[in-house]
């Protein structure tokens, strides 16, 4: 039974190293969607996507720099989005997700620096 759990583990960790374009694409697409699209706002959504987010940090050796870079298309979409529609809810979802990928960032940051 160990063995079949242990087999089954091995082979969700292979799909996920050989698909990571698809899935970051996939990732940081959801990211967007839910500050640009969606009205609600969840908790559960956000701390999902950024529990993922740093799983895929430790599975894809992820350097900081890949945080700031999506923090600069964040910025530069909530800008765009603040321009034609002026402040509102997508407008300060997409604050949040900047100032929750650039707190990554930074710790991530520290961690590389530190070792």
């Amino acid at each position: 039974m160990w063995d079949k759990a242990k087999k089954t583990r091995e082979w969700i960790v292979d799909l996920i190293k050989l698909n990571q374009i698809f899935l970051m694409t996939l990732l940081y697409a959801l990211v967007i969607v839910d500050a640009l699209l969606l009205k609600a706002k969840s908790d559960l959504i956000i701390f999902s996507l950024i529990g993922i987010y740093v799983c895929f940090i430790k599975v894809y050796k992820l350097k900081s720099r890949s945080a700031f870079i999506f923090c600069l298309v964040l910025l530069l979409l909530m800008y765009i989005y603040f321009l034609l529609t002026g402040p509102g809810l997508h407008t300060e979802k997409t604050a949040v997700w900047l100032i929750l990928f650039m707190i990554v960032g930074i710790i991530q940051q520290w961690r590389e620096k530190a070792s």
